[in-house]
């Protein structure tokens, strides 16, 4: 092969210490001006392609336990890529492995004192050892969890190696390939910078991210082997699962505002189809930090958002829309004295306190409402105070354009997680409503309340969560489709225009007296 393909003579090298060396310690000498431009067909290649091949055939023997030692020469010690001087010295190093290994020695006058320096580090009795931990907690019974459409960066920190100072070569490998992608592949030598002895530049890392279409709960244990002197020497794991994609929620036909902060919803990005933020050309996002998803193809079409300070959700006097806003409109007379309200038919047999047509109610202390269907046809127009938490543990179904059902609560709204159908729907029809109405809180408006269920919660009307101005998130979504999670929202919102029309004038700022007039 002539001394032009490197990567050949270490090949047959390797060769003969797999078939007939039983040594405890293994070493080449590579005696070379780094000029590997021929490969084993003989034919001319470009020198960066030699030392790829080089450098591929001294990690295989590395893994064997081989130890590689280089020794360059020309006129002068200059790198390049094998012109004037005819010498390139990185093809020499990454064979060797180690600085350390390698050796420049231009003149054959010293050449001899260099076969005498081999001699005796080859010979040399040394006692290496490592430690090493990933920068990820996880065992085999607790294993990482990966969303998809995540990156999940694992980190190896060397917590020892002896002797100080000493190179060695890090290398990934996935027990169960084919569950995520690994990126890059390396090997990776350190320390880097080369000759450190700090153990903080013993480190490398890597990026794990989901592969598509794996299923939810796949694992995969990632391994990271170091290698000192080609020998395996120490190693971490860190073991992975894959998850569900997060859920997500949804708003139809209407707008949806963050007055003080940000909207997030992690719509997903794969498969695309109808997976969107909002799906009406009439919803603005509007907000005054920041909102995830920011890409137009994931808000949806066009794609408008109104990035600014919304003072709407004060009066002209700096009023919160809240409790005492509305309490201090109309506070009724009429109390709820029971804590649980079964069924539609309470508010037949009790009135309330009646203003312009409207059945006002107060409730000092929580309240829990079963189902209440309003769909008969009786015109309901049901406001209900509540100072205290409310539980909503059934469907509150109304007749679009006749009722009308209001919630004004000084605690939470919680629904519980059974209020929903098992069926899951990408677009919500007609009847398909699991609540209707206005729901105003001082608190937080939680959307699962209760042991995990995949059920899909859809609401049509208006969700006005303050979360005690600021403090906590006005709304907590808290639904979980599980594995459904990639094509359906856990929440929809749906825009209910009647309810907007049909709103009690005397909770307003002004009357608004609507009157058809001649042209």
């Amino acid at each position: 092969f002539g001394g032009t393909c490197i990567s050949c003579g270490i090949a047959i090298a390797n060769n003969d210490f797999t078939l007939n060396s039983h040594a405890t310690k293994k070493a080449q000498i590579v005696f070379s001006d780094g000029c590997g431009n021929k490969d084993i067909l003989n034919r001319t290649i470009p020198v960066s392609e030699g030392r790829i091949n080089s450098t591929y055939e001294a990690n295989r023997g590395r893994s064997q336990g081989i130890i590689y030692y280089t020794v360059g020469y020309s006129s002068e010690a200059v790198s390049a890529d094998c012109g004037n001087p005819y010498y390139d010295e990185q093809t020499l190093l990454e064979i060797a492995g180690d600085p350390s290994r390698h050796y420049f020695r231009p003149n054959a006058s010293d050449w001899v004192n260099t076969f005498e320096e081999l001699a005796l580090d080859m010979c040399r009795t040394e006692t290496v050892s490592c430690s090493v931990a990933s920068t990820v907690s996880s065992s085999a019974s607790s294993p990482r969890v990966i969303q998809p459409g995540a990156t999940l960066n694992v980190g190896t920190n060397f917590t020892s190696i002896s002797p100080s100072g000493k190179s060695a070569e890090v290398r990934y490998r996935l027990t169960t390939p084919g569950v995520v992608g690994l990126n890059p592949t390396g090997p990776f030598s350190v320390p880097n910078p080369a000759g450190s002895t700090s153990l903080s530049s013993y480190y490398t890392s890597v990026n794990l991210t989901p592969l598509q279409s794996v299923p939810a709960g796949s694992r995969t244990e990632l391994r990271a082997e170091v290698f000192i002197d080609g020998a395996l020497s120490c190693s971490t794991s860190t073991f992975i699962e894959i998850g569900s994609t997060f859920p997500w929620w949804q708003v139809s036909g209407g707008d949806i505002v963050a007055a003080r902060g940000s909207i997030a919803s992690n719509v997903p990005m794969e498969p695309t189809a109808k997976t969107l933020f909002l799906t009406s050309r009439l919803g603005l996002p509007i907000f005054s930090e920041s909102i995830i998803p920011s890409t137009r193809s994931s808000i949806g079409s066009p794609g408008w958002v109104v990035n600014s300070s919304f003072r709407g959700y004060s009066s002209p006097r700096g009023q919160n829309y809240n409790y005492n806003f509305f309490a201090q409109k109309f506070s009724p007379t009429a109390t709820i004295n029971s804590e649980t309200i079964t069924s539609s038919s309470y508010f037949d047999n009790n009135i309330g306190s009646i203003k312009d047509g409207y059945q006002v109610y107060m409730r000092n202390g929580p309240l829990s409402l079963g189902t209440l269907n309003f769909e008969n046809n009786t015109s309901k127009k049901i406001i209900i105070f509540v100072n205290g938490e409310v539980n909503i543990n059934g469907k509150i179904l109304l007749d679009d354009g006749l009722d009308f059902f209001m919630i004004i609560s000084r605690g939470n709204i919680n629904v519980s997680n059974l209020v929903g159908d098992p069926g899951l729907v990408e677009t919500p029809s007609t009847g398909s409503e699991d609540l209707e109405g206005i729901f105003v809180t001082d608190g937080e408006f939680v959307t699962n309340v209760g042991d995990y269920a995949p059920r899909q919660l859809i609401i049509r009307g208006v969700v006005v969560g303050w979360g005690r101005n600021g403090s906590v998130n006005g709304v907590n979504f808290q639904r979980n489709l599980g594995s459904s999670n990639s094509i359906y929202p856990s929440e929809i919102f749906k825009y209910a225009p009647d309810l907007i029309l049909g709103f009690p004038s005397f909770f307003g700022e002004k009357s608004i007296l609507w009157r058809e007039v001649s042209p």
